[in-house]
């Protein structure tokens, strides 16, 4: 996190490179979650070959890129080899990594080879402690899949007696988990997870609208998951959601940001760092300013990251958030992004960066 501020920082003053790379491999997924964003689009099929990915890599590796995130945009092990090419490589390089998945398509080998290579982070997206609830929004047999995951996981992580990767678990707050929280902190403790994070709805389609949390008696299972957790030594961002305050603004988050950012002034009034750290990749090689954005006709089949990371485009869009201007898809920021921007924020203060 210090090199991460920083790199940021260095932003105040002069050009700095990123810090993470998140390469979206795939908008295929092998599930049709009721939630997801995929129900609602028709996502660009016209992905980057394998060796495009490689040498974005190596590129990434010569700009002193640390962090590589290989994120869910659809299901990356629908790319397999690919995945596991990349993460070896990743690691062959000394950098940190972390792999986001609905856990449903790894073999007993394929959880082996990712403890052994020391895989930093992984992240499973799980909605429910049993099948009946995880299986009614994720599909047909989910549950007990990453379940055998999970135990895959145990053995082959005491077996090399290594604590990587740690185990992150993400959970869509909806109607039909929000009570239940403890028992998803007790499903947790069970498969050694580190860390479990809530993530509120976001409205993609009437599927997902059917799930929408409207329960104003949330704060009473949140304050039971926090007190086990605590139990536990598992952490969690369960405390952010206390008196509903995110959850009911999931899809106006500009009002959020705009009242966070105007406690402060200068630098730590940027609405959003994630452009002055993170260079984002789309499935078909198009750059994005931030997860939630469109794609631009910016694309690495023709550029080096090292040009794309300075261009006309990024840079607008940096000067733009240094003037304190939201775009129009920060109305449905993640959770997470707000949250770790507050983060950054704090960490900035002592870079004097007013």
């Amino acid at each position: 996190m210090e090199e991460k501020i920083e790199r940021i920082s260095e932003w105040i003053k002069r050009k700095s490179f990123p810090f993470t790379i998140e390469l979206n491999l795939t908008n295929l997924c092998n599930l049709k979650c009721k939630m997801c964003w995929l129900r609602s689009s028709n996502p660009n099929l016209n992905e980057l070959k394998d060796e495009v990915w490689l040498r974005i890599v190596e590129e990434a590796v010569e700009l002193k890129i640390k962090e590589f995130r290989i994120p869910g945009s659809g299901e990356p092990l629908m790319r397999k080899d690919l995945v596991f090419k990349l993460m070896e490589k990743i690691k062959e390089e000394g950098r940190n990594g972390l792999l986001i998945s609905n856990g449903t398509l790894f073999t007993e080998k394929d959880v082996r080879k990712l403890v052994e290579i020391e895989w930093d982070v992984l992240t499973l997206s799980i909605d429910g402690p049993n099948p009946k609830i995880n299986d009614f929004i994720r599909g047909k047999n989910t549950f007990q899949k990453v379940i055998k995951t999970l135990k895959w996981l145990k053995k082959w992580k005491r077996k090399l007696k290594t604590q990587t990767p740690w185990l992150r678990m993400n959970v869509v707050l909806t109607n039909k988990n929000y009570d239940k929280l403890d028992k998803m902190i007790k499903l947790a403790k069970n498969y050694e997870f580190k860390e479990v994070l809530l993530q509120p709805i976001t409205i993609f389609s009437k599927e997902g609208e059917k799930l929408s949390l409207k329960n104003s008696n949330i704060d009473k299972f949140l304050l039971k998951g926090i007190e086990l957790a605590k139990k536990f030594k598992i952490k969690t961002n369960f405390k952010l959601f206390l008196k509903n305050k995110i959850i009911k603004m999931t899809n106006e988050m500009e009002k959020l940001i705009e009242n966070e950012i105007r406690k402060f002034k200068g630098f730590l009034a940027i609405p959003c760092y994630e452009p002055f750290y993170n260079l984002i990749i789309s499935p078909s090689g198009n750059i994005k300013v931030c997860a939630v954005a469109n794609e631009s006709n910016l694309n690495v089949k023709n550029k080096s990251i090292k040009q794309i990371w300075f261009s006309e485009y990024l840079m607008q869009a940096r000067k733009n958030l240094k003037e304190h201007k939201l775009f129009p898809f920060c109305s449905h920021c993640c959770v997470p992004i707000f949250l770790e921007n507050k983060r950054i924020r704090t960490k900035l203060v002592r870079f004097n960066a007013v």
